[in-house]
């Protein structure tokens, strides 16, 4: 009895050894600017982080090496595995990244290979926006909610899909792309070189240059005009500046054609949009929110939700750990 005893205590203690263990993975956010690192715990809570300049490593070896140091330094505190998310192409099934929009030297690179080589823990790799997808699904404004697109605007204007609380990826593992969605097949070119793409119409670019036109007789030159920022257009649309105010209910328009596409084919319960322009906030949401309910089918038109992203600059690090949680 008393052997038993003490076999079904060691066993119990090296059971909950294990579970403490494995409540703790590792996320990873490699940006064009900065690469984000973070211990997580399965409650989503960032523990620990770090981060570093991405272009502070002179090519993608070196890259490679720093993500791999910070790794090994976090698993000795409990992470058992950790997730990347990734600016671009991804094969997530192989753990192949196809190529980099944004940081060069990125072809055919088996991350997943290398990374596991470096640290002796399990690697998963994805798009960074299916990570903040999966983030925001998980614990911040879609919580809980069914089906999820979110869409992040920035620089480029990337999406992704979560559906019962998994990442659906599609056949080639390229969907939720709405960036490239043509909305104007004669609308202006787009960077992946086709036209009248939802990203030419509401990436940075083009409303920083939407904004220049509409706001050359509002704002002098020296006061900022060359200069233009999405920021500071919503600066401008709080002193009820009608010019800027206009630029983002255009831009909203613009944005509405493309999500109402997905509604009508995706029906999503909640859409949920991030990025540095979400900080437009009822400037932007507002007539996108009226586009909406006027323009898609009127039954999903009523039901859908759409919110601004919860998790901030945090979404990408919190949905890569719970991508090597699952």
């Amino acid at each position: 009895m008393e052997f038993g005893y003490y076999l079904v205590l060691g066993a119990w203690d090296l059971e909950f050894k294990r579970m403490i263990m494995q409540k703790y993975t590792i996320g990873i956010d490699l940006g064009g600017t900065n690469t984000k690192i973070a211990l997580v715990s399965a409650g989503g809570r960032i523990l620990e982080r770090r981060e570093f300049l991405t272009k502070a490593y002179r090519n993608k070896n070196a890259l490679i090496n720093a993500i791999a140091v910070s790794i090994n330094q976090l698993k000795k505190k409990g992470a058992q595995a950790a997730g990347i998310g990734m600016p671009g192409f991804v094969d997530s099934k192989n753990g192949i990244v196809h190529n980099l929009t944004n940081i060069a030297g990125w072809k055919g690179v088996a991350l997943k290979k290398e990374l596991e080589k470096k640290t002796g823990i399990k690697i998963y790799v994805d798009n960074d926006v299916n990570l903040m997808t999966l983030a925001e699904a998980k614990y911040g404004a879609a919580k809980n909610a069914s089906s999820v697109f979110c869409i992040t605007l920035g620089t480029g204007v990337g999406g992704g899909i979560v559906i019962d609380g998994k990442a659906y990826r599609g056949n080639t593992q390229s969907a939720g792309e709405i960036g490239h969605v043509s909305i104007d097949a004669n609308g202006p070119r787009c960077n992946c070189g086709r036209h009248g793409c939802v990203e030419a119409y509401v990436g940075n670019s083009a409303v920083i240059k939407r904004a220049r036109r509409l706001l050359r007789h509002f704002v002098p030159r020296n006061d900022g005009l060359d200069k233009m920022t999405p920021e500071l257009i919503t600066e401008l649309a709080k002193k009820r500046n009608r010019a800027a105010i206009a630029v983002w209910k255009e831009t909203a328009e613009y944005l509405g054609r493309g999500l109402v596409m997905v509604i009508n084919v995706f029906d999503p319960a909640v859409i949920v949009i991030g990025g540095g322009m979400a900080g437009a906030g009822a400037f932007l949401f507002k007539p996108l929110r009226d586009y909406v309910k006027k323009n898609a089918l009127s039954v999903p038109a009523k039901k859908v939700k759409i919110l601004k992203a919860k998790l901030g600059n945090d979404a990408g690090v919190i949905g890569a750990a719970e991508l090597a949680r699952i």
